[in-house]
């Protein structure tokens, strides 16, 4: 884990650190749902703003950011892999379910307090419920839905094996979340590496922000019944929730759109799961 310059004092050093690693597990993840699940699905619609090349667009703020906006940097991620995104358009990114997001989520961030710890911590929001088809190279929808997330899924936010760093940290190195991988497997158990997803569902990733607070700020801190049953979750101060709209995608158990297979083979020829299909005739007319 990297440690972040200036923590001394307030973090405790690496006496915090060993803390939060032996608490990672099953209370991390248990903490970083509880977050996930109180920002509600809130569909980008308004883009006609101006945005620095596939930058981020907060849906969702917390009460330390919102109380401190005008004292600080604005806190932005943006694209790494921005070309491959665009590539797509105008269809639609595919993604095959079982293998890993490629091209991947990989993102620059800016605005983060130096010295400050972080979690960063992905999951996906559903555009609709509705599933789709590919029909005569558009995809259409079956005006069928199907709910998401569906009940008893554990398998609902991905977080980094290096989930705790430095503001300065993720700002040099950027967050790469390229082991990220879509599963239509319905388990109630944890696999760190996947994220549930309904074939035939439009996705938009989503990207939330924590920060650790001090011994200091605990101590003034307002703890629920919810954040009392898990130690970790009141540690955590919700920043905020942040989407990048060129990320969308829809799920698929094999690719329908050839343009998209070309795309991934033009990227990368040695991508898993892409030998041997340029040539194939399975694609539909």
């Amino acid at each position: 884990m990297a440690r972040a310059s200036g923590e001394g004092e307030d973090y405790g050093g690496d006496e915090v650190s060993a803390e939060v690693r032996m608490l990672m597990e099953e209370d991390m993840r248990s903490a970083l749902l509880t977050i996930s699940q109180r920002v509600r699905y809130s569909w980008p619609t308004d883009l006609g703003g101006w945005r620095r090349g596939s930058s981020s667009i907060c849906v969702g703020e917390g009460e330390y950011e919102s109380a401190n906006s005008a004292q600080r940097p604005k806190i932005t991620l943006r694209l790494r892999n921005q070309i491959a995104w665009e590539a797509a358009r105008p269809g639609l990114m595919e993604m095959r379910i079982g293998r890993p997001m490629f091209p991947t989520l990989s993102v620059r961030i800016d605005g983060l307090e130096s010295n400050r710890l972080y979690t960063i911590f992905l999951d996906l929001m559903p555009k609709a419920l509705d599933i789709h088809e590919y029909q005569s190279g558009l995809w259409i929808s079956l005006q069928t839905t199907k709910p998401y997330p569906p009940p008893n899924q554990a398998s609902l936010v991905c977080v980094s094996p290096l989930a705790v760093r430095s503001g300065s940290a993720l700002e040099d190195c950027g967050m790469d979340f390229s082991f990220v991988k879509i599963s239509a497997n319905p388990c109630p158990s944890i696999n760190r590496d996947e994220i549930f997803v309904h074939r035939g569902q439009i996705y938009l990733p989503r990207y939330h922000i924590v920060r650790y607070l001090t011994g200091a700020e605990m101590a003034v801190s307002p703890h629920s019944v919810e954040v009392c049953s898990n130690g970790l979750l009141a540690r955590l101060d919700y920043v905020g929730t942040y989407v990048i709209p060129e990320t969308e995608f829809i799920a698929v158990s094999d690719y329908q759109n050839r343009q998209i297979l070309e795309l991934k083979l033009d990227i990368d020829s040695n991508a898993c799961g892409f030998r041997g299909r340029r040539d194939s005739n399975c694609f539909p007319n």
